[in-house]
């Protein structure tokens, strides 16, 4: 049942409302902030083998279900079957995922679960370049009779073992320019192991490196080594995406990949540097969109643009699209089709408008499909 059920107007409640305000004034009542913790899925639909940890929602205080995955390293897939379990006496319905991060994809048992009944909530989830203490949201919505409810967890993990590697963002780059960025690579003290960098390979345009130590603080977190990338000559037009090799001492990764990425603007402007379609079950489709419109403040509406993708998995299409704040703009929305294979589907778009028809802009497209684990 909704929270607002059984909320009604009573021409009382000024007065009550004073009254209350009055005592917590007095001390006769506790005040609303030193209320305890209370449960943050108070519907039917439970966690009852997950550990609850208190957390802060909206300046309250409730405990959620948390599943720890525990140190884990970069790039690292991750599965878990999560029980959950429909505490209450009427059946539960329309059971479905929302999530708003492309980094985990969950599928449950059954789109349904009787009264008393388990089901299994199974999670995969990927920790790409993340670092430190992460926490995401996942939420089951559900229909308890004509109540709409959910149940909410939390995915935990601490991205501290092996190296730790963060990107080289460049940023927004007027074509002709040779900027510079430094990175940390680094390992978490007392967890990962102390390395030296033997070589560092990037491949064209030419670039100069410089290798500098690297710690936060004491060094009782994070210690490393800094990497100042800077172009010898001028990165392409459109979206500049490479990866440096790193040759290290470490045992277990002697080759380690530091993601290298630039906007270089010449005469289209691109809202993102990359599209993430994220992870996607088999047989499912799923779109991202990118908004390009032309470079600078006073620059005509695009016209004709053409667009294509080097793979042959992924759809394409471009639209018109307005808003306040971008104008009169071209919208690229790349579709991951139901019949795609399992596997990558990192691709790259390739751009060209009338207006410079020998420029090539680049966004590359990143995600998986994958198949779900557990009964269907």
């Amino acid at each position: 049942m909704s929270a607002y059920a059984g909320l009604r107007y009573d021409a009382a409640m000024p007065t009550v409302r004073l009254s209350l305000l009055t005592a917590c004034l007095l001390g006769l009542l506790p005040l609303v902030a030193l209320a305890p913790a209370h449960a943050a899925d108070e519907g039917p639909l439970r966690f009852p083998d997950t550990p609850r940890v208190e957390r802060t929602v909206a300046g309250q205080k409730v405990e959620i279900p948390v599943h720890e995955y525990g140190v884990v390293a970069q790039d690292a897939e991750l599965v878990a079957e999560i029980p959950y379990t429909n505490v209450g006496s009427a059946p539960v319905r329309d059971i479905r995922i929302s999530s708003g991060c492309s980094c985990f994809g969950a599928t449950v048992t059954s789109d349904e679960l009787p009264a008393g009944g388990r089901g299994v909530l199974t999670v995969r989830f990927r920790s790409g370049a993340m670092k430190g203490t992460v926490e995401k949201p996942l939420r089951l919505l559900y229909r308890v009779g004509q109540e709409e409810a959910l149940a909410e967890l939390r995915l935990s993990a601490k991205v501290i073992a092996g190296v730790l590697v963060e990107r080289a963002w460049f940023g927004e780059v007027r074509a002709g320019a040779k900027p510079s960025a430094k990175v940390p690579v680094a390992w978490f003290h007392g967890v990962g192991t102390p390395f030296e960098i033997t070589e560092i390979e990037v491949p064209g345009p030419r670039m100069a490196t410089r290798v500098e130590p690297y710690q936060i603080g004491d060094g009782s977190t994070y210690r490393g080594w800094t990497i100042e990338f800077t172009f010898l000559e001028s990165p392409p037009l459109g979206v500049y995406s490479r990866s440096a090799i790193l040759h290290t001492t470490h045992p277990d990764e002697p080759m380690v990949a530091v993601p290298l990425s630039a906007t270089v603007v010449g005469s289209l402007w691109v809202q993102t540097s990359r599209l993430y379609l994220g992870l996607v079950p088999a047989g499912q489709t799923r779109s991202a969109a990118v908004k390009i419109t032309a470079s600078g403040k006073d620059a005509a509406p695009l016209e004709n643009v053409e667009v294509r993708l080097r793979g042959k998995v992924l759809r394409v299409a471009v639209t018109d699209g307005m808003d306040p704040f971008v104008g009169p703009h071209k919208v690229i929305t790349v579709t991951v089709p139901a019949d795609a294979p399992e596997g990558s589907l990192d691709d790259v778009i390739e751009v060209r408008a009338s207006i410079a028809p020998e420029e090539v802009t680049e966004i590359p497209v990143l995600g998986r499909v994958y198949a779900p684990v557990g009964p269907k």
